[in-house]
């Protein structure tokens, strides 16, 4: 069996690295997007990469991190509950609901 590059030999750190340069870079178009339009549109408009890098991969990120150190059972169930009790959008939605 082959081990996937990007867990292995730390791997892992090197992608979150380059995420975190993605995201900058996805920030800055962002940034310059919001001049031009609502903050759905925003999003919309960006390319895939940078859409993902600005929504799911940070939460995805220190899902992973975590999945990881606990090593469960199943993790994909683990992942999931995970997501639904970290998810960042429903804190938003809470505090606007207030």
């Amino acid at each position: 069996s082959r081990e996937n590059p990007a867990v292995s030999r730390g791997g892992f750190a090197r992608m979150a690295d380059d995420n975190k340069v993605a995201q900058g870079e996805a920030a800055e178009v962002a940034k310059e997007a919001g001049k031009l339009a609502g903050p759905s549109d925003n999003l919309k408009a960006l390319p895939v990469r940078q859409y993902l890098d600005q929504t799911v991969t940070p939460v995805l990120l220190k899902a992973m991190s975590e999945l990881v150190n606990v090593r469960p059972d199943d993790p994909v169930e683990w992942l999931a509950a995970w997501l639904v009790k970290n998810n960042p959008n429903k804190n938003e939605e809470k505090e606007t609901a207030e």
